[in-house]
């Protein structure tokens, strides 16, 4: 009897943040979550609402954070808008379909967002 891993089937995701350590100069890398699935569609929908989770995390609507005193949240004068990047790939259908047969295929996917 050999001693073997079961092997993986299905999707693994990850929502990773990437970028360098303040005062340190350093690149560092984080794992906020990660998903296991069966199911390109399932991969694609925990994707889609890590993205949301984020994005309000990042940037809450002022109209439903109960919590703030009202004037608590300023327009931001930056055109960078990770935010705004995540709301619009989790809001864009159309290449979900696309993504959905890339993941059957066996393709890796990657969505980035730079700040």
């Amino acid at each position: 009897m050999t001693s073997q891993l079961p092997l993986l089937v299905g999707y693994l995701c990850a929502v990773r943040a990437e970028g360098r350590v303040q005062g340190t100069g350093r690149e560092a890398a984080y794992i906020f979550d990660a998903f296991q699935t069966i199911s390109p569609v399932l991969a694609l929908r925990w994707l889609r609402h890590q993205a949301l989770y984020l994005a309000h995390r990042v940037d809450p609507d002022p109209s439903s954070v109960g919590w703030a005193p009202p004037r608590a949240f300023r327009a931001c004068v930056s055109d960078c808008d990770p935010a705004g990047e995540l709301r619009a790939w989790a809001a864009y259908f159309v290449p979900h379909r696309e993504a959905q047969r890339h993941l059957r295929e066996g393709n890796p996917l990657t969505a980035v967002v730079e700040t």
